[in-house]
């Protein structure tokens, strides 16, 4: 069976979200992609998965930096990077 690799698939960390939503509530709202659920839900995104790809995961384009100053940016961005590690 060949393997064919997805390399530009993006999901979004909750803790991300809830840290962006918790000073932008409506960033769900000015960012309507962000509704598409299998973005956070690991169960929803695997469900009739094909079994010949294999995913590169990365964070979906919600940009800290576009919300807060560098430092806290920064912060997040990191963060993010290591609920992005712990997905299973």
């Amino acid at each position: 069976m060949d393997i064919k690799i997805d390399a530009f698939a993006h999901v979004l960390p909750t803790d991300l979200l809830n840290n962006i939503k918790s000073d932008f509530p409506d960033v769900i709202e000015k960012n309507q992609f962000l509704k598409i659920p299998a973005l956070t839900d690991l169960n929803i995104r695997r469900k009739d998965f094909p079994k010949d790809v294999k995913q590169i995961i990365s964070n979906v384009n919600l940009n800290p930096e576009d919300y807060f100053d560098g430092k806290k940016a920064a912060q997040l961005c990191w963060d993010a990077n290591e609920e992005l590690v712990n997905y299973h």
